[in-house]
């Protein structure tokens, strides 16, 4: 099951895995501070299995921890990045509210 989330909300990874700290945000290139778009994950420096917070909607304030698995420098060309792993069902960006 694919998330189909509209793209046009603001959003922005927090590498201290905690919303709002702007000392470790990355933000969408609308956003302010340091542009997401602008940066690779393999210049982040990451430790393996390290876990960051993936916050997408500013209003609605959804919010994913990533982890990272693995690194591959001779991974075949193809769309990355990949899910690897799920849990649960994955959320509708706007649920009926009844």
């Amino acid at each position: 099951m694919e998330m189909n989330f509209d793209e046009d909300h603001l959003y922005s990874f927090y590498m201290s895995g905690k919303a709002w700290d702007e000392t470790t945000e990355y933000s969408s290139p609308q956003g302010e501070g340091r542009s997401a778009a602008s940066v690779k994950i393999r210049d982040l420096h990451l430790r393996m299995k390290q876990r960051f917070l993936y916050l997408f909607d500013y209003g609605d304030q959804h919010e994913f921890g990533v982890q990272l698995e693995a690194t591959n420098p001779a991974a075949p060309k193809g769309r990355y990045p990949k899910i690897v792993e799920r849990q649960g069902k994955s959320p509708k960006q706007y649920p009926d509210w009844e």
